[in-house]
């Protein structure tokens, strides 16, 4: 099963290089789905929880 753009309707693509921002800093770029029409991004679910989570804490200094 294909993931799909929820507005468009249409297969999305896998990429690796999706830009994510924490407040004024840039973060190396997520894996993650794109639409190929809209250009609306997904992050991975795996990539939030294995990375972003992690990083986001020592970011807060928690």
């Amino acid at each position: 099963m294909a993931w799909m753009c929820n507005k468009c309707k249409v297969e999305v693509e896998e990429v690796d290089d999706i830009q994510l921002f924490f407040k004024d800093l840039s973060l190396p770029e997520a894996t993650g789905y794109r639409c190929p029409q809209c250009g609306v991004e997904y992050i991975d679910s795996e990539f939030v929880v294995d990375q972003l989570s992690a990083a986001e804490q020592m970011l807060e200094g928690k």
